[in-house]
């Protein structure tokens, strides 16, 4: 017996299910979107925040805050790689800020110093004076430079009128002294003497005489005639006997300035020897070529002694089997340290480390001496 279902079913109630299903598949569908949207501004902005931020920094470092801490990045390394790119072009701007500072400052003193050498010169040029009214002088002095080697002279004596007009070779300030110096020399001799001859070969003789004499600057050059007094010193100890059981020590005074205009903040500027010498040393021409500085004298020569030098904290003895090496020194705006990896210097205009041909552990050695210093200081 064949048997047949049919199911009938109200059209109505086949379109109410079929809508609410379209509604629900659409429903979840938006609110997948909107999740989905909302993930990806999550994403996006932890993205671009820490972009955000290091834009926002270089822009403050870009108007001149140059001192301000750049954000670390932690989400990917492409944005850390920009960070440190970023932070090593803030490094040099500091760096470069500072040579410029330091620059612009001797430059402006040595225009100082050239402005009055300029003044003075003037006033080594002769006044106008009272002539015979069939005698016109007239002189001006106009030097490419502040200073320089033109000059001009000229006194009356009796019914006499003497006047010079002179070039001397080079220019800027070693020619304006030697013109000072023949000006005055000429108004001297020439007051003496009334021959146009013997006046110019008195001057020559005399300028010729000093520079024979003085060879390189002997006697006008503080090196040379220290050396001079060094040397004749040493002698008369040989001579005396004094040098055969005397330790003679020798340290230059970096106190002055550089006689080269050595930038202050670079080590160059304290490169001074430390000289033991005399009979009581036992090895003779040595050199120990370790870095250290000034305070170390004190340790060095008390442990050659066999004397205790624990009292010194800051000095150190060079000659020891191990020496780390290492050197701190101080100028008007600021303090460094030398070691053998290169030089840090904490500048107190831009309180910033400046490291040249060195590391950052050097920077962290530099303000643990500097706590050091200030730790002592105060307990004293």
């Amino acid at each position: 017996m064949d048997w047949q279902i049919g199911i009938i079913c109200p059209y109505n109630e086949i379109l109410y299910s079929s809508g609410k299903l379209y509604f629900m598949l659409f429903l979840s569908m938006g609110l997948g979107l909107l999740c989905l949207f909302i993930g990806i501004v999550n994403i996006v902005k932890r993205l671009s925040s820490p972009l955000l931020e290091l834009a926002y920094s270089t822009r403050r470092v870009a108007e001149g805050q140059f001192d301000i801490v750049l954000p670390i990045p932690k989400s990917c390394k492409e944005i850390y790689d920009l960070y440190d790119s970023f932070h090593y072009l803030q490094q040099n701007l500091v760096n470069y800020i500072e040579r410029l500072k330091i620059t612009t400052a001797e430059k402006e003193q040595y225009n100082s110093e050239m402005r009055l050498a300029r003044r003075i010169q003037q006033r080594f040029l002769p006044r106008p004076i009272l002539l015979p009214p069939n005698i016109e002088l007239a002189a001006d002095l106009r030097q490419c430079r502040e200073v320089g080697g033109d000059f001009y002279e000229y006194f009356q004596l009796g019914n006499q009128l003497y006047f010079a007009i002179g070039d001397v070779a080079g220019k800027g300030t070693p020619a304006a002294l030697y013109m000072a110096s023949i000006s005055k020399l000429f108004r001297y001799i020439a007051s003496n003497n009334t021959s146009t001859a013997q006046i110019c070969n008195l001057i020559n003789k005399h300028m010729c005489d000093d520079a024979d004499d003085d060879t390189e600057h002997k006697f006008l050059n503080a090196i040379h005639y220290s050396d001079a007094c060094i040397g004749e010193f040493i002698r008369k100890c040989k001579a005396s006997g004094l040098w055969d059981n005397t330790l003679f020590i020798l340290m230059a005074d970096h106190g002055t300035r550089h006689i080269r205009h050595v930038d202050p903040s670079t080590p160059a500027a304290y490169h001074i020897p430390l000289i033991l010498s005399g009979g009581a040393l036992n090895v003779q021409d040595t050199v120990v070529t370790t870095i250290g500085s000034q305070t170390d004298m004190v340790a060095t020569v008390l442990a050659q002694l066999g004397m205790d030098h624990s009292g010194y904290k800051f000095s150190r003895n060079l000659l020891a089997d191990q020496v780390i090496p290492f050197a701190f020194f101080s100028y008007p705006n600021g303090a460094g340290v030398v070691t053998e990896k290169g030089s840090t210097y904490f500048s107190l205009q831009s309180q910033t480390f400046v490291e040249k041909d060195s590391v950052k552990e050097d920077g962290r050695l530099l303000k643990a001496y500097l706590q050091a210093i200030n730790e002592d200081f105060n307990r004293q």
